[in-house]
C-alpha cells in the first residue's frame, strides 16, 4: 500500500512539473525573455540616437553616444526605415513572440508584428518625436 501511496505521489509531482514547464515555457524559455528584455532596451537606445541624428539633420557630431553592446547586439541588428522625409521606424527581432508584450505600459509606443517590434519617429510641427 505505501508504495502504491509513493508511486501515485512521484505521479503527481512528475506531472506537476510537465504542466509547469508547458504553462510557462522552462528555463530557455526564460532566458529568451530576458534577452528580448535587453533587446527592446538596445531598440530605445538605437532609437534615440536616431531621433537625434535626425534631428541635427543627419550630422555625426551627433551629441548622443552610440548605444552600448547589450548581449553582443550591433548596429546590424537593427533596421532603419525612412518612412517620409517626415517619418522613421527602428525595428528589430525578438527571439519570442514580442506580441506578448503589447499590452504592458513599457511598451505602449512599440508596435509588433509577431517577433518584430518597431518604434516609430515623425515630425509634426517642426519637431521630431517619438510616435
Amino acid at each position: 500500500m505505501n508504495r502504491l501511496l509513493a508511486v501515485v505521489m512521484l505521479g503527481l509531482v512528475a506531472g506537476a512539473l510537465i504542466a509547469g514547464f508547458v504553462v510557462v515555457g522552462g528555463p530557455g524559455t526564460a532566458r529568451m525573455e530576458q534577452r528580448d528584455e535587453r533587446r527592446w532596451q538596445a531598440l530605445n537606445d538605437w532609437g534615440e540616437y536616431h531621433l537625434c541624428r535626425v534631428r541635427q539633420e543627419g550630422d555625426a557630431t551627433c551629441n548622443a553616444p552610440l548605444p552600448r553592446d547589450r548581449i553582443g547586439l550591433s548596429e546590424e541588428d537593427f533596421s532603419l526605415t525612412r518612412v517620409s522625409d517626415a517619418a522613421f521606424r527602428v525595428c528589430t527581432m525578438f527571439e519570442t513572440d514580442a506580441a506578448r508584450l503589447e499590452d504592458h505600459w513599457r511598451f505602449r509606443r512599440v508596435s509588433f508584428d509577431g517577433q518584430e517590434a518597431c518604434m516609430a519617429f515623425r515630425k509634426q510641427d517642426g519637431i521630431w518625436s517619438r510616435d
